[in-house]
């Protein structure tokens, strides 16, 4: 398990494998710059996630990630396919401002999100497909927020909205 508390601001030039890993303080991607495919399935993040204005060239998968607390993609640059499914989002995710980029889906098949969910001004240039995902609300002011976010396609078939709505 690492232990990283501060800050990255890397490259990453080549592929980057961190399936299975356990981060257990804050992950802290922020400004980072994947350049090859980033691999982050069935990673543990025991504290919070930190991606803001990453930059991913050439896709990346989050199969099977739990963020045990908030993960944070805004202003995140994501292009070559973003694979959310089966990622359980524990307490609040934003990816507000983000850009999915280019002709790839951006799956978020069977994800479940805990808390305040924000997608606020996010674009995506290919589907958004989140078949089957589960959105669960604690508290009250906890809400789902697509308010001005760019589809091209959004699928929410099967998708559950558990004591909530959407906005």
């Amino acid at each position: 398990a690492m232990d990283w508390d501060h800050g990255i601001n890397t490259i990453f030039q080549k592929k980057v494998d961190f399936q299975g890993s356990t981060f257990e303080g804050t992950a802290d991607f922020s400004s980072a710059h994947f350049q090859e495919y980033a691999d982050f399935s069935e990673v543990q993040f025991n504290s919070s996630a930190a991606f803001t204005q990453a930059l991913i060239d050439n896709g990346a998968t989050f199969y099977k990630t739990t963020f045990t607390n908030s993960a944070a993609f805004p202003l995140a640059n994501l292009a070559g396919g973003i694979d959310f499914s089966e990622a359980e989002f524990g307490n609040n995710a934003d990816f507000s401002t983000s850009h999915f980029i280019g002709e790839y889906d951006t799956l978020f098949l069977n994800a479940e999100f805990t808390g305040y969910i924000l997608f606020f001004g996010a674009r995506f240039d290919a589907p958004a497909l989140f078949q089957n995902a589960i959105f669960i609300r604690r508290l009250p002011e906890d809400s789902v927020l697509f308010t001005d976010t760019a589809f091209t396609k959004l699928d929410l078939s099967g998708a559950q909205f558990e004591n909530g709505h959407l906005d």
